[in-house]
């Protein structure tokens, strides 16, 4: 209770909210406002605590190879002194020697628990230190030499220092202070240390003899200015981050630099003999030193003590925006809880709705009083609940409208059966207990093979439905024929769970169609078929033929409907009964709407044979076929006659009267009689022939492609080539389209022909940049799907495609121009170009040609060839070349054969020519 009245000012608020925007806001202001910030946040906190932990380590590395510089430093004075005649600094030496191997072992330590810097570094230092011991050095060894050997050795240290800060970011900060700092520990103040160092022994080894040489005073004077440049630099860059104790010590350090530099001024550099002694000069430079070493201690702290301020400040920062997650927190999981107990009552109603359902009730109602989507949703489940009853007393419905007229079974993944309906039982004569967990070949007949069964497993293991007819055997030993249907079912995984098989049983209907089959029947219309009339053919006297053929059936089945095609063929073999009877012959059904009388000798003959069939022809037209169509269709034949004639096969006969219709229907005749002649008109042996060379051309590459020349009118140079194909015989006879296209056509061997000639010709001028190509195209190419993809695809592989032309051949064939409209869009589309061919001739359509868009009109060579002569080819042809300019369309004459037509059709305005006068196609091409 008390967590509900601690939800109830939100909840006043939130039930204002579509259940979406709760879902929304809850989540957006848990993972907006908590986790993406505190990820950022935690993630900078860790990487500046790591670059703070970093540079305080290049602290303690400057530390200590600040110290070994000093200490080198002090050994480097001492041994100066010593050498120079000085016994008194032998045991500073020693002490010097004691400081560098500890502070040397405090670095190699601190590198051992860092590894900063790599152990080769170390390598010179170890050894240079080795050998600058008092007891390692020869005394014949020189002070200069002894002088030059601890300063490299500095030198490699301060390297090392420096290498040190920028791999510890001790020297790179994003404070100004740190880098003020980093960069005095770790260039100015060393580096003003060691200037101060050499003079000091450089000082004192002069100091040594009470005259110096003009080389050693420019030496001193050098270091001298060495010093005042980086006093001044230190000087300069501190005035911005002086505290008190700073700029106290760096008075100090300007005070006493002046002092001692002052001194050498005038006790060495300025004379050439010495005022002071070594030992007094050596404490004077040696205090300096302490000074500036005084300053590395308080840059050291103050460096230190920045750092640590900084991480407390970071740190308190850190801990104030967790205190504020952890409130963002509490707020997120506060409108969370209420989210919860806003939707945990109407999903648990929504629950046990479920269950119930899931047990086998239906239609079950769920009282709503939220108007949210949660409402929403219960509403929709009652709805569903609702259709989900009317859904199963429609499905029980169905399944028992099944039941009766299906033979219904189901089975699990094994094969095994788990459920038949009655129907089942009662055809096959088993009990249900009889059949239940029993595999379906209880069932199988010894006439059905494996491979049937085999291909059955397959197809409804992968999920498909196999559709089949199926022989069974009952339980007393009857066969069974059942048009089956096996349907995979797959759970909400698309696992197969079982599969439901559902049969029709054909047995009687099987057995009818095999009597008819016995007999030769036709099954749509029960006349005798094509192997009955085969049949019977020999055994008739003098036989004679009237073939009958529906004139443009596939349009009618297409206009129609195959229902009510089949209906006029049914209609018709009734009609063609009734003729029978009268005439006293037989009648066949063929094929499609192929129906053929027979007749004997004694019933046609050529005296009465074209009374019969005007009589036959004129009886069907004038009715109209019975169909299911109300009203019934009128229809057109066409017959062909053959007769019988004595030495000749009979089976001839057949293809005879086959081959009158057939000329009669290309004729445009109702019918013909058979004669020997007809069958040069049909060649069916030569048209196999030349389809055998076609394949034979294509196959060795003897299709080739000619080019003829196109020229410009205005300046006689060719500017285009049409590409033309031609066949390549074995004996090199070379032929033109005339003899072989047409057949190609009909072969279905076209479509490759054009693929060889774009292939060929696109290959030909991808290297031709001056030249256009112009490829014609019939309308069995842009009927093609397969070749207008194919040519799409080479334009957009060829170079340039604006260079390409494709001609479109006008003639009757063409029925949609629509369709030759979106070709050419396509085309366009890619830069490629339109030409009209035959442009004039008897089926030009002007007024769809002219919507077409073509960039050129080719006008037809008929029109060209007599234009000298011929006044009316002059008048048309002038006519397209005007239409031309006024569609914006460029026109080609072709035909040109001479001279005197090449100047007319120039006179007339034509843009190009073409024709045997201006150039023939050759395979080379002609460059003019």
């Amino acid at each position: 209770m008390f967590f509900k009245r601690l939800l109830h000012p939100t909840n006043s608020f939130m039930n204002r909210l579509s259940f979406k925007h709760k879902i929304v806001l809850s989540i957006s202001v848990m993972f907006t406002l908590l986790i993406a910030p505190s990820v950022i946040i935690t993630t900078n906190f860790i990487a500046k605590n790591s670059i703070y932990e970093k540079q305080l380590v290049g602290l303690l590395y400057s530390k200590h190879i600040s110290a070994l510089i000093t200490s080198i430093q002090i050994h480097r004075g001492a041994f100066n002194s010593y050498l120079s005649g000085n016994v008194d600094f032998i045991n500073l030496i020693k002490e010097a020697q004691v400081d560098i191997e500890e502070s040397l072992s405090s670095l190699l330590q601190l590198n051992h628990r860092h590894s900063i810097l790599e152990k080769r570094e170390f390598y010179f230092i170890k050894k240079s230190l080795e050998d600058i011991r008092f007891d390692n050095i020869a005394t014949q060894k020189s002070s200069s030499y002894i002088f030059i050997m601890h300063s490299n050795i500095i030198s490699e240290l301060m390297s090392l220092l420096k290498i040190s800060s920028f791999e510890t970011k001790f020297l790179i900060s994003s404070e100004p202070i740190l880098d003020y700092v980093g960069t005095m520990l770790t260039i100015d103040v060393p580096s003003l240390k060691e200037y101060s160092g050499q003079l000091r022994g450089e000082a004192v080894v002069f100091l040594a003899d009470s005259s110096t040489t003009k080389l050693e005073r420019e030496k001193l004077s050098s270091l001298k200015n060495s010093i005042e440049l980086h006093l001044n630099s230190i000087v300069e860059n501190s005035k911005l981050y002086r505290t008190k104790l700073i700029n106290k010590q760096l008075s100090s350090i300007v005070y006493a630099t002046k002092e001692m530099l002052d001194t050498l001024e005038s006790s060495i550099i300025s004379t050439k003999k010495t005022i002071f002694n070594q030992i007094l000069f050596f404490e004077q430079a040696t205090a300096l030193i302490d000074k500036q070493l005084k300053l590395e201690e308080i840059l050291f702290a103050k460096y230190e003590l920045k750092i640590e301020k900084l991480k407390k400040e970071m740190l308190f920062g850190f801990i104030f925006l967790l205190i504020i997650f952890i409130a963002i927190l509490f707020i997120s999981i506060y409108l969370s809880s209420f989210l919860y107990v806003s939707t945990l009552f109407s999903l648990q109603k929504l629950s046990s709705a479920s269950k119930r359902i899931e047990n086998g009730e239906t239609d079950i109602q769920i009282k709503v009083d939220l108007k949210d989507e949660i409402g929403e949703a219960l509403l929709a489940f009652n709805s569903m609940s609702h259709r989900l009853a009317e859904n199963i007393t429609f499905l029980d419905i169905y399944k028992m409208a099944i039941d009766e007229i299906s033979i219904v079974s189901k089975a699990d993944t094994n094969g095994d059966i788990t459920y038949v309906n009655r129907k089942f039982c009662d055809i096959y004569g088993y009990t249900e207990e009889e059949l239940i967990g029993k595999p379906h070949n209880i069932l199988r007949h010894p006439d059905m093979s494996k491979k049937t069964f085999k291909e059955l497993w397959s197809t409804v293991e992968k999920g498909k439905i196999w559709k089949g007819v199926v022989k069974n055997r009952s339980k007393d030993g009857d066969t069974y024929i059942s048009e089956t249907t096996i349907l995979p079912i797959v759970d909400t995984q698309g696992s197969i769970v079982e599969y439901i098989a559902i049969r029709h049983d054909i047995t009687e209907l099987e057995k009818f169609k095999k009597e008819l089959e016995e007999h030769n029947i036709d099954l749509l219309t029960n006349l005798p078929n094509r192997n009955k009339l085969i049949e019977e053919l020999p055994l008739i006297n003098k036989a004679s033929l009237i073939y009958l053929n529906i004139n443009n059936f596939s349009g009618l089945n297409q206009f129609y409907g195959s229902k009510i095609a089949d209906s006029v063929l049914i209609g018709l073999s009734i009609h063609l009964k009734e003729i029978s009877q009268k005439l006293k012959c037989r009648v066949y059904r063929l094929r499609s709407d192929d129906f053929l009388l027979l007749f004997d000798g004694n019933c046609l003959s050529k005296e009465n044979y074209e009374k019969v069939v005007k009589e036959i022809i004129d009886d069907i037209e004038s009715k109209e076929v019975d169909s299911t169509f109300a009203g019934g269709i009128s229809i057109n034949v066409y017959a062909g006659v053959a007769f019988h004639k004595e030495g000749e096969k009979t089976e001839n006969l057949l293809e005879c009267v086959d081959i009158a219709r057939k000329i009669a229907k290309s004729e445009n005749k109702k019918w013909l009689l058979y004669r020997s002649s007809m069958v040069n008109h049909t060649d069916y042996q030569g048209n196999i022939e030349r389809i055998n060379e076609i394949k034979h051309a294509i196959k060795h590459d003897q299709i080739e492609v000619h080019y003829q020349p196109i020229i410009d009118n205005i300046d006689n140079k060719i500017v285009k080539y049409e590409a033309l194909v031609r066949l390549v015989r074995d004996d090199g006879k070379i032929l033109s389209p005339f003899f072989f296209l047409d057949i190609a056509i009909k072969a279905n061997l076209y479509p490759k022909i054009t693929e060889i000639v774009i292939n060929k010709a696109f290959k030909r001028f991808e290297n031709l940049p001056q030249y256009d190509l112009s490829i014609n195209l019939n309308i069995e190419d842009i009927t093609n799907k397969n070749t207008v993809s194919f040519i799409l695809n080479k334009l957009k592989q060829f170079p340039n495609p604006n260079r390409i032309i494709f001609e479109i051949v006008e003639s009757q064939k063409i029925k949609d121009y629509k369709f030759i409209a979106k070709f050419i869009e396509k085309i366009k589309k890619l830069d490629a170009k339109i030409a009209i061919d035959d442009f004039g001739t008897g089926y030009s359509n002007f007024d769809h040609v002219i919507n077409l868009g073509a960039d050129f009109i080719k006008i037809d060579g008929s029109l060209i060839k007599n234009i000298d002569s011929d006044r009316n080819s002059q008048i048309l042809v002038k006519s397209i070349i005007g239409l031309s300019k006024n569609l914006k369309a460029k026109s080609v004459a072709e035909f040109v054969h001479s001279k005197e037509i090449a100047q007319i059709v120039k006179k007339m305005g034509a843009d190009f020519s073409q024709g045997y006068y201006l150039g023939e196609p050759k395979e080379e091409i002609i460059q003019k």
